[in-house]
C-alpha cells in the first residue's frame, strides 16, 4: 500500500476527518494496524490485559498477564471523509492482505463514519467487564448503550464477534433503523428485546 494518509490529511481540521471500523482476520489485528500507520494513516488497535494460570509440567501454576485486542477483529482508522466518500482510500484499505471488510452504513455502500467522541472515550475509558449476561445478547437484540457519547441511544445488534464486541444499527426515537453503525462492547450496553430481525446491513468486503 502507497503512501497516502498524512499527504492527504496535512493541516486538515478535525471536522474534515472521520474514525472508520476495518475487520481483519483473527489474530492479524496488531498487523493490519502497522500497516495501517506505516502507509502513512492514523489507526488504533486497542487492548485489555486478561489474565490467564499457566501449568507447566513439574512446575507451579503462575498467573501470567496477556494483552488481547479489545475489540476483537476490529480496528479504528482515521481518514478524510472526502477520501473515503469518494472510494479510492476505501480500495486501497480493502486491497490489504488480512482486511475482510470495512464497515458501511446500514443499507449503503458509503463507509459508516464512528459517531464523533467515541474513538476519544475508548482511549480514555476502561474496557468493560464480561458480566452474566453476555451469552443473552445475540445478532437481532434491541439494546440500550449504556455509556459514552451515543449513551442513551438504542441500537439493533448486526454481529456479534468472538470477543463479544458488538455492531449496533443505531435506531432513531421511533424505532426504525438509521445508517449510524457503532462498535461496543457487550458490558456496556443493557439488554432491551431479545432477538429481532436484524436490520440490513451492508459491508465492504474484498472482491470476490
Amino acid at each position: 500500500m502507497k503512501k497516502l494518509g498524512r499527504q492527504a490529511a496535512i493541516g486538515l481540521d478535525d471536522d474534515l476527518l472521520s474514525w472508520y471500523v476495518v475487520e481483519v482476520r483473527n489474530g492479524r489485528e496488531g498487523h493490519v494496524c502497522r500497516t495501517l500507520l506505516a502507509s502513512g494513516l492514523t489507526a488504533w488497535r486497542p487492548v485489555r490485559s486478561i489474565k490467564q494460570i499457566v501449568r507447566e509440567r513439574g512446575k507451579a501454576p503462575r498467573a501470567q498477564t496477556r494483552r488481547v485486542s479489545r475489540f476483537g477483529s476490529y480496528v479504528f482508522l482515521q481518514a478524510e471523509r472526502r477520501l473515503m466518500e469518494e472510494g479510492w482510500l476505501l480500495s486501497e484499505v480493502l486491497n490489504l492482505a488480512d482486511v475482510l471488510l470495512v464497515v458501511r452504513e446500514a443499507g449503503s455502500r458509503k463507509a459508516a463514519a464512528m459517531p464523533r467522541g467515541l474513538v476519544e472515550f475508548y482511549r480514555n475509558s476502561q474496557p468493560a467487564e464480561r458480566d452474566a449476561d453476555c451469552p443473552k445478547i445475540s445478532e437481532g437484540c434491541k439494546v440500550r448503550i449504556l455509556v459514552g457519547p451515543a449513551s442513551g441511544r438504542e441500537g439493533i445488534v448486526a454481529r456479534v464477534d468472538r470477543e463479544r464486541v458488538l455492531r449496533l444499527t443505531l435506531l432513531d426515537p421511533e424505532g426504525g433503523p438509521t445508517p449510524a453503525t457503532i462498535i461496543c462492547e457487550v458490558g456496556h450496553v443493557d439488554l432491551l428485546e431479545l432477538c429481532r430481525r436484524p436490520p440490513t446491513q451492508t459491508t465492504s468486503h474484498k472482491a470476490a
